[in-house]
């Protein structure tokens, strides 16, 4: 919220809930709940999402609205987030460092000590106490084929070279 704008800015962001059906609107509604039930103050026109990214942003203003409880809530398909806020907007009076000082942070807690190996297809081991973990990732591009950061070797896949390590971290 921007209260010196007199504005409510909502960004819906939609990630997870791709793909989403063909033309499916986007709809924020800001309402103010009463004991009959909601009454929509102000709807905002429907919003288009973007195949480039995955949020969407309405601005609904606040102008003209009476004190009291407010909802907005974001609707897309069967999916509907909403929250809730007070007119007006009261800021919060921080204490000043004279009147409170935040405790100290605890100590850091000391990692245990670990052996990290970089294989020469670029896989990393890491064995930590009496457990050894194989880190191994492969990925591909377009006419790239099947590349991978690799421990084993796999003969379907590519394997990165190392050509530099870092001996100050203990790095082998």
């Amino acid at each position: 919220m921007y209260p010196n704008h007199e504005e409510l800015v909502v960004e819906v962001d939609y990630e997870w809930i791709r793909p989403l059906p063909a033309g499916e609107p986007i709809r924020v509604l800001l309402s103010q709940p009463t004991h009959h039930g909601a009454i929509v103050i102000d709807r905002h026109a429907p919003l288009e999402h973007s195949l480039h990214h995955n949020w969407v942003e309405a601005t609904l203003p606040l102008t003209d609205l009476s004190d009291g409880q407010y909802i907005a809530a974001a609707k897309i398909a069967k999916h509907e987030l909403s929250v809730q806020f007070h007119l007006p907007i009261s800021t919060p009076k921080l204490p000043s460092p004279c009147e409170y000082v935040v405790p100290r942070l605890p100590a850091p807690i000391r990692p245990p000590d670990f052996d990290l190996a970089v294989a020469p297809g670029g896989g990393v081991t890491v064995s930590i106490h009496e457990k050894t973990f194989v880190i191994e990732s492969t990925f591909s591009y377009p006419h790239g084929g099947n590349n991978g950061l690799l421990v084993r070797p796999n003969p379907d896949t590519i394997a990165a070279t190392v050509t530099e390590l870092c001996p100050s971290q203990k790095i082998r």
